[in-house]
């Protein structure tokens, strides 16, 4: 072998020895540098971070792959942790606890916790934190009891808007209600305004019904009572034309008295018609008035017509 050889040979196995030395302190390394250095931004109310390799009681070790794949989780988180990327680095972190059961990450989960205003789940990660007895538990202790502060005060902020949201609602249905009983009421007083101008309608027009429906009603009875006393005369002329013929008198004596009972009984039957059809048309118009039922004017009527034989009729109606 050629000494160029044997000096590349010789750098190969220095390169191999600082290797597996890497490898072997490994998990050593990653215990005193698993805690995320916090930015110098951070919040004065909260506590001091806690010392950089503190004493921990730790979990389990884990294997050579999990710590190696544990420390590139951990070396992302730290980078998107220092950007102020808090959700990614919280992800970075987990993912890091998971593989390896550092306790100094559960305390960087708890900061990004605090970080995206997530206080339940970083108290939640400082108790488990404090199972381990790390040496800065005081002040975690101080940093979870301004934690469930600021919890406290969060709820009671989400209450009061609660409330108001509440009372807005209630106060929003309160004027729905208050609006929907003026529109009844308004309603109710126009309907009543109608029905009064209604009225006022039908009592002014309705005038000439109540005025017709007494003298047609007035001409109807006297036109009866002048059918019957006709009729009370024709019945006399008949009888005494009956009389006459029973005894066998002569037709030229009593013929005088039978035209004039048929003249009179014809119109005595003309009266009582006519009498009658008046005496109800008449009726019709005062119902019509005083009970306030008028739709429509001229609704009730009596005509009279002559036939070509010289008859007398009447013809009427009404519609409601």
């Amino acid at each position: 072998m050629n000494p160029r050889n044997r000096v590349a040979l010789a750098k190969e196995l220095e390169y191999m020895k600082y290797l597996l030395i890497l490898i072997a302190f490994a998990p050593c390394v990653l215990a005193s540098s698993a805690r995320a250095e916090e930015p110098a931004s951070a919040p004065a109310s909260q506590p001091a971070t806690a010392p950089s390799q503190p004493a921990l009681k730790e979990a389990a070790a884990p294997s050579d792959a999990d710590a190696a794949l544990a420390r590139q989780y951990y070396v992302l988180g730290k980078g998107l942790y220092e950007r102020g990327d808090y959700e990614g680095a919280l992800v970075q972190f987990k993912q890091a606890y998971r593989n390896a059961k550092r306790p100094a990450l559960l305390f960087n989960i708890a900061r990004c916790h605090e970080y995206l205003a997530q206080w339940a789940e970083a108290v939640a990660a400082l108790e488990e934190y404090l199972k381990f007895s790390p040496p800065d538990a005081k002040p975690t202790q101080t940093r979870i009891r301004n934690l469930r502060k600021r919890m406290a005060k969060k709820q009671q902020e989400e209450d009061a808007k609660t409330d108001k949201l509440k009372q807005l609602e209630a106060e929003k249905k309160a004027q729905a209600a208050r609006l929907a009983e003026a529109q009844r009421r308004a309603e109710t007083e126009k309907r009543k305004a109608q029905a009064s101008k209604k009225r006022a309608r039908q009592s002014k027009g309705g005038g000439w019904m109540s005025t017709a429906g007494w003298i047609v009603t007035s001409v109807g009875v006297a036109a009866l009572a002048t059918g019957g006393i006709l009729g009370i005369v024709a019945r006399q002329k008949s009888e005494e034309v009956t009389e006459a013929a029973s005894n066998n008198r002569p037709y030229e004596e009593w013929r005088s008295n039978d035209e004039m009972g048929q003249t009179l009984g014809t119109a005595a039957l003309g009266g009582l018609i006519a009498g009658g059809v008046l005496a109800v048309g008449g009726s019709v118009l005062l119902i019509l008035h005083y009970t306030g039922k008028e739709k429509n004017r001229n609704t009730a009527w009596i005509a009279p017509s002559i036939s070509p034989k010289g008859n007398v009729s009447f013809s009427g109606g009404f519609r409601f």
